[in-house]
């Protein structure tokens, strides 16, 4: 079994090896013994204890806050992908400090969203906003490009919108697990500034989102069987699984299969 402080460590001198002093604007002065940056410049930079960064390279028993991996990272000029490894190992998600958008969604996934259907599919963000959907999506839940973009939310429209209640059957337990996994993704990110703001417009609005929220539920990816009531489509129900997307951990993609004739069959009658 991996012992992650010793994986940590190693990570951090691999990755303090390849950085030169004049990449991080430091004047290089005499011989080195190795290439790269010291113990020393790296605690300097990142405004730690050298002898805290040295027991942090040596595996021993420290434990790094997020503000301190992340300035780590800023000094060795981690990029996304080592970033995530370095706060996995130190035990964190990566955190997402700013809103997410369409433009910070691969192309590979939005090609993939696209080619889902006929089966409903979307990405959510940290704060369950819904960042891209696909037309099946649309068809059976409603085209959110007629949303303001800060209301195309999945725990907003479930809560705030009466049409949901008549839309999901069972909308209580939908709900609820709605809640568990809002909590689930904020723990990942707690210094995102739309998950507060998501969250303290539901507490505010919703006398049930803040009781179930007060609960304190925890939930993860919500899978199973899902009904709809729906006004122009009748009766559905859905196969529902969420997935999250090889190295791109801060989104969550939703797919819907459907259980009963196909939507293009029931458009036809």
């Amino acid at each position: 079994m991996r012992d992650d402080r010793v994986e940590l460590g190693r990570f951090l001198r691999a990755r303090r090896g390849r950085i030169t002093p004049e990449d991080v604007g430091l004047v290089s002065s005499g011989r080195r013994r190795t290439s790269g940056l010291r113990r020393e410049e790296v605690a300097h930079i990142a405004s730690v204890s050298h002898t805290w960064y040295t027991w942090l390279e040596q595996g021993r028993e420290v434990r790094a806050s997020r503000q301190v991996l992340g300035s780590i990272a800023d000094a060795l000029r981690l990029h996304g992908t080592e970033r995530e490894y370095l706060f996995r190992l130190a035990g964190y998600e990566l955190p997402v400090e700013k809103d997410m958008s369409v433009a910070d969604i691969p192309a590979s996934l939005r090609t993939l969203v696209e080619h889902l259907s006929p089966h409903p599919a979307y990405l959510l963000g940290p704060a369950l906003d819904v960042l891209l959907w696909n037309r099946s999506f649309a068809e059976v839940f409603g085209n959110f490009d007629k949303l303001p973009s800060d209301r195309r939310n999945l725990a907003l429209q479930v809560f705030t919108d009466p049409r949901s209640k008549d839309l999901i059957v069972g909308w209580e337990s939908v709900a609820k697990a709605i809640v568990g996994q809002l909590r689930t993704t904020g723990a990942s990110w707690p210094d995102n500034p739309r998950f507060r703001s998501v969250i303290a417009e539901l507490t505010a609005d919703s006398p049930r989102f803040r009781a179930w929220w007060e609960a304190g539920e925890v939930a993860g990816g919500r899978t199973g069987v899902i009904g709809l009531r729906h006004p122009r489509l009748g009766e559905l129900e859905f196969e529902h699984t969420t997935l999250v997307p090889y190295q791109e951990n801060h989104l969550w993609l939703e797919v819907y299969v459907r259980r009963t004739p196909s939507i293009q069959a029931t458009r036809s009658r």
